[in-house]
């Protein structure tokens, strides 16, 4: 008597940008968008280092309030490297705790973000702007997936996505 094997299990799929996505897909989607938060906090912690070591240099992939000139925050350069610090530590915080597909600190991040865009605007950096414009909107479609996540575990009675 020869034993079929069973059917694999069906995989739960979900709809992103009209395609069909695994739940597991649809996870690591959401975690790459978080890389985004890490990566604002490299970049500006470099321009941190470099205002604070007079090198000139910058990358237009950091926080705008690292850029701050003098005359726009006249309270000292150790005042606005604190501030451009903590700054940089919200958006560490922010991945730490959007890592646990917490939507509260996924919303947080993008507003932190974006408030850090009118920087871009103030200054008139076009290209930080756009880039800004850019990560603003890949960080929105991570939130999008996260929302599906959160409402099919709600859906399912699961409290973790």
């Amino acid at each position: 008597m020869t034993r079929t094997p069973a059917p694999p299990p069906k995989r739960k799929l979900v709809t992103l940008t009209g395609k069909p996505v695994s739940i597991a897909n649809a996870k690591v989607a959401v975690r790459r968008s978080l890389w985004w938060f890490w990566g604002l906090a490299g970049f500006s912690l470099i321009n941190c280092t470099s205002d604070a070591l007079g090198f000139g240099y910058r990358t237009v992939l950091g926080l705008g309030v690292t850029q701050l000139p003098e005359g726009f925050l006249p309270l000292g350069q150790a005042v606005r490297m604190t501030f451009a610090l903590g700054a940089v530590a919200l958006m560490v915080v922010v991945g730490l705790r959007a890592r646990r597909f917490s939507m509260r600190w996924y919303v947080v991040g993008m507003f932190a973000y974006a408030a850090d865009t009118l920087v871009s605007f103030v200054l008139r950096d076009w290209i930080a702007l756009g880039v800004h414009a850019f990560v603003l909107f890949m960080l929105y479609g991570g939130y999008l997936t996260l929302c599906t996540l959160k409402e099919l575990a709600h859906d399912a009675g699961d409290s973790a996505a």
